[in-house]
């Protein structure tokens, strides 16, 4: 009992599982050539857009 009070909660997987999915999508077999560099290029184009697609989601739905 003493544990469960002072130990902290497991957070939530929902945000890494997302970035697994995303990960899994662009390194997938046909793919398999891209550099780290490129790769991680690719990863933060990725997210960005995607921040920048539910901004524009927001904003519209105010209309």
């Amino acid at each position: 009992r003493i544990a469960l009070d002072i130990l902290p909660r497991q957070a939530t997987s929902v945000a890494s599982e997302r970035l697994f999915s995303s990960v899994k999508l662009t390194a997938a077999d046909n793919r398999s050539r891209l550099g780290c560099e490129l790769f991680e290029k690719i990863q933060i184009l990725k997210s960005v857009w995607k921040k920048e697609v539910d901004d524009w989601a927001a904003i519209n739905s105010e209309l």
